[in-house]
C-alpha cells in the first residue's frame, strides 16, 4: 500500500504570483505540473507541460512564448521551494520515490 499524504501540497493563488508577462501575453489555460516526491518526502518538478495554454492574443512569438514559460517556470520553482517535505510514499514499509502531475490553471477575465 501506498501512504501518500494529499493535504500537505497547497498550491493556491495566493501562494502562485501569476508573472507578469503571462498577463502582457494573455497566455492562459491549464499547465501540468509533473513532479516527484523523493525517499527523503522532498518534492521536485520534474517537467511543465504547456501544451494545454494559449494566447487570446492572434499571433505569440516564440521568444514571448519562450519568456513566458521560463517564468511561469520560475514562479513554480519559487513555489515548490517553499512547499514542505512530505511523508515519502512507502511500498512494503521501504520508501519509494513517486511521481505526480497536478494540473494548473489560470484564466483572466
Amino acid at each position: 500500500m501506498i501512504d501518500i499524504p494529499w493535504h500537505e501540497l497547497v498550491v493556491t493563488d495566493r501562494h502562485f504570483r501569476i508573472p507578469l508577462s503571462v498577463n502582457k501575453y494573455s497566455y492562459e489555460g491549464v499547465f501540468d505540473i509533473h513532479f516527484t516526491i523523493d525517499t527523503d518526502g522532498v518534492p521536485a518538478i520534474d517537467s511543465i507541460d504547456f501544451s494545454r495554454m494559449k494566447s487570446r492574443a492572434k499571433r505569440i512569438s516564440a521568444g514571448h512564448l519562450r519568456e513566458v514559460q521560463s517564468d511561469i517556470r520560475t514562479e513554480m520553482d519559487r513555489v515548490f521551494d517553499r512547499i514542505p517535505e512530505w511523508t515519502p510514499a512507502t511500498v512494503n514499509g521501504v520508501r519509494i520515490s513517486y511521481p505526480f502531475k497536478l494540473p494548473f490553471s489560470v484564466y483572466f477575465d
